[in-house]
C-alpha cells in the first residue's frame, strides 16, 4: 500500500511505500535532499512532520532526541509513513 506524502514548502505530492523510508521515495520521485549518511546518523535530513504517523525505524537517538519526535521531527533517510502525511523540509535540505 502506497501513502501519499505532501512536501513543503514544494507543494508536491510524491507517492511511498509502507516499508519505503521517505528519503527513497523522494529520491525516486525526482525530489533532491541533502544527505550525508542516509543511516540515521548526521541528522542532516532531519524534518517536520505536520500530519501523519511514521515509524521512525533506526533513527540514532543521539541525532533525533525523544523531546524532537514529540514535537514532530523525523529523520528521512530513516522514517517509514504509517499514513498519509504532510512533511515541512528546509530550504537547506533541499
Amino acid at each position: 500500500m502506497a501513502y501519499d506524502i505532501v512536501i513543503e514548502p514544494l507543494g508536491v505530492t510524491i507517492a511511498c511505500e509502507e516499508e519505503q523510508t521517505i528519503m527513497d521515495a523522494l529520491v525516486s520521485n525526482g525530489v533532491k535532499v541533502k544527505s550525508l549518511c542516509r543511516t540515521g546518523r548526521c541528522g542532516m535530513c532531519k524534518s517536520h512532520i505536520h500530519e501523519g504517523e511514521v515509524d521512525y525505524g533506526e533513527a540514532n537517538p543521539h541525532t533525533l532526541f525523544e523531546s524532537e519526535r514529540e514535537e514532530g521531527k523525523v529523520l528521512l533517510c530513516t522514517a517509514t509513513p504509517l499514513s498519509d502525511l504532510v512533511i515541512e523540509i528546509e530550504d537547506s535540505v533541499l
